[in-house]
């Protein structure tokens, strides 16, 4: 998180325009993404677990090990890290609000 926040110039803990800021300038700077990627997509998933009603879980599956956000008390995960890896390999802008929050919906449906 401490990387994150010195590459997007704030403090801790960073709130959700840093995080946009940190995603912006992945997506501009191809050279600097992976060192950034692991330290962003925490600071992506903190801003689940800022809202309460989530935590971080480690998902083992077929195609490894990953770090996720689970809804407490459920099965319901995602995976932030993924989430941004792929969209700033497909070099796309993102609102990040919009995708927490997108997310959050639909993880709320699967919950039932």
């Amino acid at each position: 998180m401490a990387e994150a926040a010195r590459a997007a110039d704030c403090g801790l803990p960073l709130k959700l325009q840093d995080v946009q800021s940190l995603y912006d300038l992945a997506l501009s700077e191809r050279d600097r993404r992976n060192e950034l990627l692991a330290s962003f997509g925490v600071a992506f998933g903190e801003l689940f677990i800022s809202l309460g009603d989530y935590e971080w879980v480690h998902v083992t599956d077929e195609y490894g090990r990953e770090l996720s956000i689970a809804v407490i008390g459920t099965d319901t995960v995602c995976h932030p890290i993924s989430m941004i890896d792929k969209r700033l390999e497909r070099g796309e802008t993102v609102d990040i609000e919009w995708l927490r929050e997108a997310t959050i919906s639909h993880m709320q449906r699967l919950c039932g």
